[in-house]
Protein backbone atom coordinates (compact mmCIF):
# COMPACT_ATOMS: atom_id res chain seq x y z
CA UNK A 1 0.00 0.00 0.00
CA UNK A 2 2.81 2.60 1.35
CA UNK A 3 3.99 1.98 -2.84
CA UNK A 4 0.78 3.10 -4.01
CA UNK A 5 0.86 6.40 -1.80
CA UNK A 6 4.04 7.50 -2.94
CA UNK A 7 3.41 6.71 -6.84
CA UNK A 8 0.01 8.85 -5.94
CA UNK A 9 1.97 11.04 -4.61
CA UNK A 10 4.55 11.59 -7.13
CA UNK A 11 1.97 12.06 -9.97
CA UNK A 12 0.13 14.84 -7.72
CA UNK A 13 2.70 16.70 -7.87
CA UNK A 14 4.29 15.94 -11.12
CA UNK A 15 0.66 16.96 -12.46
CA UNK A 16 1.15 20.29 -10.91
CA UNK A 17 4.48 20.99 -12.64
CA UNK A 18 5.87 22.89 -15.93
CA UNK A 19 8.66 22.35 -17.82
CA UNK A 20 11.66 24.62 -16.43
CA UNK A 21 13.56 27.38 -18.35
CA UNK A 22 16.57 28.35 -17.88
CA UNK A 23 17.51 30.25 -14.46
CA UNK A 24 20.23 30.90 -12.31
CA UNK A 25 21.58 29.00 -9.32
CA UNK A 26 18.80 29.74 -6.62
CA UNK A 27 19.12 28.46 -2.88
CA UNK A 28 15.93 27.92 -0.77
CA UNK A 29 17.56 27.23 3.04
CA UNK A 30 15.28 26.33 6.00
CA UNK A 31 17.58 25.71 8.38
CA UNK A 32 20.92 27.27 8.91
CA UNK A 33 21.92 24.60 11.37
CA UNK A 34 21.29 20.61 11.08
CA UNK A 35 20.10 18.72 13.83
CA UNK A 36 22.16 16.59 15.14
CA UNK A 37 23.29 13.33 18.01
CA UNK A 38 26.85 13.84 17.43
CA UNK A 39 29.11 16.67 16.67
CA UNK A 40 28.75 15.60 13.01
CA UNK A 41 25.68 14.93 11.60
CA UNK A 42 25.72 11.57 9.31
CA UNK A 43 24.19 12.04 5.96
CA UNK A 44 23.34 8.80 3.50
CA UNK A 45 23.87 9.78 -0.02
CA UNK A 46 21.15 8.51 -2.51
CA UNK A 47 21.21 6.92 -5.65
CA UNK A 48 22.26 9.83 -7.51
CA UNK A 49 19.31 10.66 -10.48
CA UNK A 50 21.46 12.28 -13.47
CA UNK A 51 21.06 11.28 -16.89
CA UNK A 52 22.99 12.84 -19.94
CA UNK A 53 21.61 13.04 -23.25
CA UNK A 54 22.96 14.59 -26.98
CA UNK A 55 20.32 16.81 -29.12
CA UNK A 56 20.67 16.12 -31.91
CA UNK A 57 19.71 18.30 -35.53
CA UNK A 58 16.36 18.27 -35.33
CA UNK A 59 15.79 19.09 -31.40
CA UNK A 60 15.62 14.87 -30.37
CA UNK A 61 17.10 13.86 -27.20
CA UNK A 62 19.12 10.62 -26.59
CA UNK A 63 20.01 9.64 -23.46
CA UNK A 64 23.86 8.45 -23.47
CA UNK A 65 24.24 5.80 -20.86
CA UNK A 66 29.01 5.97 -21.05
CA UNK A 67 28.61 9.87 -20.35
CA UNK A 68 25.71 9.18 -17.47
CA UNK A 69 27.92 6.75 -15.70
CA UNK A 70 30.96 9.25 -16.24
CA UNK A 71 28.96 11.70 -14.38
CA UNK A 72 27.91 9.85 -11.67
CA UNK A 73 31.27 8.87 -10.74
CA UNK A 74 32.59 12.67 -10.83
CA UNK A 75 29.12 14.01 -9.00
CA UNK A 76 30.21 11.28 -6.32
CA UNK A 77 34.02 11.94 -6.00
CA UNK A 78 32.93 15.54 -5.65
CA UNK A 79 30.64 14.80 -2.98
CA UNK A 80 33.16 12.60 -0.95
CA UNK A 81 35.84 15.51 -0.97
CA UNK A 82 32.84 18.33 -0.34
CA UNK A 83 31.94 16.17 2.96
CA UNK A 84 35.42 17.05 4.49
CA UNK A 85 35.23 20.21 3.34
CA UNK A 86 31.70 20.99 5.17
CA UNK A 87 32.32 19.05 7.80
CA UNK A 88 29.63 16.78 8.25
CA UNK A 89 29.47 12.92 7.37
CA UNK A 90 28.58 11.72 4.42
CA UNK A 91 28.21 7.97 3.62
CA UNK A 92 26.55 6.38 0.12
CA UNK A 93 23.82 4.08 0.44
CA UNK A 94 25.15 1.03 -0.27
CA UNK A 95 23.82 -2.36 -1.78
CA UNK A 96 23.77 -3.97 1.39
CA UNK A 97 21.43 -1.68 3.04
CA UNK A 98 18.99 -1.77 0.59
CA UNK A 99 17.50 -4.85 2.19
CA UNK A 100 14.30 -6.71 0.67
CA UNK A 101 12.58 -6.00 -2.44
CA UNK A 102 10.26 -4.15 -1.21
CA UNK A 103 12.54 -1.75 0.46
CA UNK A 104 14.42 -1.21 -2.50
CA UNK A 105 11.33 -0.63 -4.29
CA UNK A 106 10.45 2.08 -1.78
CA UNK A 107 14.04 3.69 -2.44
CA UNK A 108 13.05 3.85 -5.76
CA UNK A 109 9.85 5.76 -5.49
CA UNK A 110 11.31 7.72 -3.21
CA UNK A 111 13.90 8.94 -5.70
CA UNK A 112 10.84 9.30 -8.20
CA UNK A 113 9.05 11.49 -5.69
CA UNK A 114 11.58 13.74 -4.53
CA UNK A 115 12.39 14.46 -8.71
CA UNK A 116 8.65 15.60 -8.57
CA UNK A 117 8.72 17.34 -5.19
CA UNK A 118 11.98 19.26 -6.34
CA UNK A 119 10.02 20.43 -9.73
CA UNK A 120 7.06 21.76 -7.58
CA UNK A 121 9.14 23.72 -5.56
CA UNK A 122 11.00 24.81 -8.36
CA UNK A 123 8.32 25.98 -9.66
CA UNK A 124 6.34 27.71 -6.72
CA UNK A 125 9.69 30.23 -6.79
CA UNK A 126 8.50 31.31 -9.86
CA UNK A 127 5.53 34.51 -9.35
CA UNK A 128 3.76 33.76 -12.33
CA UNK A 129 3.33 29.96 -11.82
CA UNK A 130 3.16 29.70 -7.68
CA UNK A 131 0.55 27.44 -6.08
CA UNK A 132 -1.22 29.69 -4.21
CA UNK A 133 -3.26 26.81 -2.45
CA UNK A 134 -0.12 26.11 -0.55
CA UNK A 135 0.17 29.50 1.36
CA UNK A 136 3.31 32.02 1.32
CA UNK A 137 5.97 29.64 2.69
CA UNK A 138 4.72 25.80 2.12
CA UNK A 139 6.42 23.06 3.96
CA UNK A 140 8.05 19.74 1.53
CA UNK A 141 8.37 16.77 2.14
CA UNK A 142 8.73 13.55 1.16
CA UNK A 143 6.89 11.55 4.12
CA UNK A 144 7.60 9.60 6.91
CA UNK A 145 8.19 6.78 4.87
CA UNK A 146 11.62 7.90 4.63
CA UNK A 147 12.34 6.41 8.58
CA UNK A 148 12.90 3.48 6.73
CA UNK A 149 16.30 4.89 5.22
CA UNK A 150 17.01 6.19 8.66
CA UNK A 151 16.82 2.46 10.34
CA UNK A 152 18.90 1.08 7.59
CA UNK A 153 21.84 3.41 7.27
CA UNK A 154 21.45 4.89 10.92
CA UNK A 155 21.69 8.47 9.10
CA UNK A 156 20.36 12.09 10.50
CA UNK A 157 19.65 13.34 6.63
CA UNK A 158 19.54 11.94 3.37
CA UNK A 159 21.01 13.68 0.55
CA UNK A 160 18.84 13.67 -3.04
CA UNK A 161 20.51 14.73 -6.62
CA UNK A 162 19.10 15.13 -9.19
CA UNK A 163 20.43 16.19 -12.54
CA UNK A 164 19.81 16.53 -16.54
CA UNK A 165 22.34 17.86 -18.72
CA UNK A 166 22.38 18.09 -22.37
CA UNK A 167 24.93 18.47 -25.38
CA UNK A 168 24.12 19.86 -28.93
CA UNK A 169 25.47 17.83 -31.54
CA UNK A 170 27.18 19.44 -34.36
CA UNK A 171 24.25 19.60 -36.29
CA UNK A 172 22.38 21.19 -33.85
CA UNK A 173 24.91 24.16 -33.04
CA UNK A 174 24.51 24.62 -37.25
CA UNK A 175 20.95 24.74 -37.00
CA UNK A 176 21.19 27.21 -33.63
CA UNK A 177 23.46 29.17 -35.35
CA UNK A 178 21.22 29.62 -38.35
CA UNK A 179 18.55 30.41 -35.89
CA UNK A 180 20.72 33.07 -35.04
CA UNK A 181 20.93 34.48 -37.97
CA UNK A 182 17.30 34.63 -38.38
CA UNK A 183 16.70 36.29 -35.23
CA UNK A 184 15.02 32.74 -33.50
CA UNK A 185 16.33 31.55 -30.25
CA UNK A 186 16.43 27.55 -30.84
CA UNK A 187 17.58 25.61 -27.68
CA UNK A 188 21.00 24.04 -27.38
CA UNK A 189 22.31 22.04 -23.94
CA UNK A 190 21.36 22.72 -20.81
CA UNK A 191 22.49 21.84 -17.68
CA UNK A 192 19.53 21.27 -14.79
CA UNK A 193 18.77 20.23 -11.44
CA UNK A 194 18.46 20.46 -7.86
CA UNK A 195 19.50 18.77 -4.36
CA UNK A 196 17.50 18.64 -0.83
CA UNK A 197 18.50 17.65 2.03
CA UNK A 198 15.73 15.27 4.22
CA UNK A 199 15.50 14.96 7.91
CA UNK A 200 15.19 11.33 7.59
CA UNK A 201 13.02 11.83 11.67
CA UNK A 202 10.01 14.04 9.54
CA UNK A 203 10.83 13.35 5.67
CA UNK A 204 10.87 17.57 5.67
CA UNK A 205 12.98 18.84 3.25
CA UNK A 206 15.13 21.41 5.17
CA UNK A 207 17.30 22.87 2.32
CA UNK A 208 16.82 22.84 -0.94
CA UNK A 209 18.95 24.26 -4.13
CA UNK A 210 18.75 24.17 -7.71
CA UNK A 211 20.37 24.83 -10.92
CA UNK A 212 19.62 25.94 -14.20
CA UNK A 213 22.12 27.48 -16.96
CA UNK A 214 22.92 26.88 -20.13
CA UNK A 215 26.94 26.18 -19.48
CA UNK A 216 28.60 23.54 -18.06
CA UNK A 217 29.59 19.86 -18.60
CA UNK A 218 29.46 16.58 -16.62
CA UNK A 219 31.36 14.33 -18.91
CA UNK A 220 34.79 15.35 -17.33
CA UNK A 221 36.11 16.08 -13.60
CA UNK A 222 36.74 19.89 -13.13
CA UNK A 223 33.18 20.95 -15.10
CA UNK A 224 31.61 18.21 -13.00
CA UNK A 225 33.33 19.64 -9.88
CA UNK A 226 31.93 23.17 -10.17
CA UNK A 227 28.68 21.78 -10.91
CA UNK A 228 28.46 20.08 -7.32
CA UNK A 229 29.53 23.34 -5.65
CA UNK A 230 27.15 25.42 -7.27
CA UNK A 231 24.34 22.53 -6.37
CA UNK A 232 25.52 22.77 -2.44
CA UNK A 233 25.41 26.42 -2.33
CA UNK A 234 24.65 27.65 1.16
CA UNK A 235 24.79 24.23 2.37
CA UNK A 236 23.70 24.31 5.96
CA UNK A 237 26.17 23.92 8.59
Amino acid sequence: MRFVVLRCAALAVAALTLLPGCSTTATQTHVAELRRATPNPKIVLMPLDVELMEIDMGGVLEPKPEWTAAARRFITEELRAEKSRQGFQLEEFPEELQGPPEEQELVDQLIKLHAAVGRAIRQNRKPMQQLHSLGEKPQWSLGEEVRVLRERSGADYALFVHVRDSYATDGRKLVMIAGAALKAGIMGGVQSGFASLVDLRTGDIVWFNQLGRPTGDLRSREPARETVKLLLTEFPA
